[in-house]
């Protein structure tokens, strides 16, 4: 038979085994190291995100530019918003 009652010394046992291992990971520094290496690496984290956000937005504006370059062209098909000079010829008056 499976005793499933749960007593306080149990509870109080894995409390202090827990604590025993924070303590001494704690000491023997490998806690702090490991925090150290995390916020290195959330350092570098946060220089790619930013590069991909100037990336974002260079694309971003980049197809607005592209949108406005094809409107253009299909005005000149239809020749509206192109103009063409006239020839004058100041000789011939």
């Amino acid at each position: 038979m499976i005793d499933w009652n749960i007593r306080f010394g149990d509870i109080l046992v894995v409390i202090s085994l827990m604590g025993t291992g924070i303590v001494f990971s704690y000491r023997t520094g490998t806690f702090t190291e490991s925090v150290r290496v995390m916020q290195k690496e959330l350092e570098g984290l946060k220089l790619i995100a930013k590069s991909i956000s100037d990336v974002l937005t260079t694309v971003a504006v980049q197809k607005n530019d592209i949108a406005h370059i094809q409107d253009d062209i299909r005005e000149m098909k239809h020749l509206r918003g192109f103009v063409i000079k006239p020839k004058i010829n100041n000789s011939e008056d």
